[in-house]
């Protein structure tokens, strides 16, 4: 997975100004606070929704891309967010893979079945304890569907 695939596959996220980078077992995406704020100053939340939802559809995107031998898709089903705090930083969000047992699972149901549900939780915070915004997103991964 690279930035030019990302802005082509997913326009909006070039207007965004999103950076990633690779992490051991995941992603950390950041995008710069002027492109993505509101009328206050603050970091708009369609912007926030975004990055979580993207983020997590970059990390399975890339764990199907290296992992599977047919082409999947990701689609982002569910999403529950909780915005806590007004953000007035650049945004920044790290997502990890799941525990082994929950990926062998997935990728278990995926080369048996053609799909499976991943849920990923996200959060945006520098402070751990209590982060700005929480999000837990289901997606869908399919091998073999053909969209557009």
């Amino acid at each position: 997975m690279n930035l030019e695939d990302l802005y082509r596959q997913i326009p909006l996220t070039a207007a965004m100004q999103l950076q990633m980078q690779p992490c051991p077992r995941g992603w950390r995406l950041s995008a710069p606070l002027a492109p993505n704020s509101n009328d206050k100053g603050t970091a708009f939340a369609g912007s926030l929704s975004a990055l979580l939802q993207v983020a997590g559809w970059v990390l399975w995107q890339d764990w199907c891309n290296r992992t599977l031998p047919t082409p999947c898709q990701v689609l982002a089903i569910h999403f529950d967010v909780q915005y806590r705090k007004p953000i007035v930083a650049d945004l920044e969000v790290s997502v990890f893979l799941p525990e082994n047992a929950e990926v062998q699972r997935i990728e278990e149901a995926l080369r048996r079945h053609q799909k499976a549900r991943a849920q990923q939780d996200v959060v945006i915070g520098s402070d751990a304890e209590s982060p700005e915004v929480i999000a837990r997103i289901d997606y869908a991964l399919r091998c073999g569907l053909k969209l557009g």
